[in-house]
């Protein structure tokens, strides 16, 4: 299926179109006085100007649907079996998660939260999984790298406004 990542382009199809209507019948009452005087009834073609005509119309028409950026989503379904289970298992784990800890998360149980949420994502990985924890409040600053398992945690709120941004980018 055919989507587009800026439908809303479309739009400007509208106003072309309508511009060149105008100004196709301005111009068709021009060229017909032009040619009664130039060419004679019998060797009149207007082929050839509808053939003109309808390519500057597919010409606009093509310019709009690629100013929409049209491309095709491929979703490939394939089962799971249990043997694909079993070796992602076996596949160590690198997590990295960030924390904000700016003055928003003094309101309220926010921090307790997020630090209960810490230690128990935690502790569903084994001790060959990494993790990497990065809090971020002003500034973002890698506080943890390594195994689940020696990982102790105290948060503290109350630092300068969130740099989310910044710790995206250091992640």
């Amino acid at each position: 299926m055919i989507k587009f990542e800026r439908p809303e382009y479309i739009l400007f199809l509208i106003p072309a179109l309508v511009a060149y209507s105008v100004l196709l019948a301005y111009t068709r009452r021009n060229y017909f006085k032009l040619c009664r005087i130039l060419i004679p009834v019998k060797k009149r073609g207007s082929w050839v100007r509808n053939l003109v005509v309808f390519s500057k119309l597919l010409l606009l028409l093509l310019l709009a649907a690629s100013l929409c950026q049209p491309y095709m989503e491929k979703i490939e379904k394939r089962p799971i079996e249990i043997g694909d289970l079993e070796a992602m298992k076996k596949v160590p784990a690198l997590i990295m998660l960030l924390i904000d800890v700016s003055k928003s998360m003094e309101y309220g149980n926010r921090i307790r939260e997020a630090e209960a949420f810490m230690l128990n994502l935690f502790s569903q990985f084994g001790d060959e999984d990494q993790i990497a924890v990065v809090f971020f409040a002003g500034e973002a600053e890698i506080v943890y790298e390594g195994p689940p398992s020696n990982f102790t945690v105290d948060l503290k709120a109350g630092k300068r406004y969130s740099a989310i941004g910044d710790a995206l980018s250091l992640a």
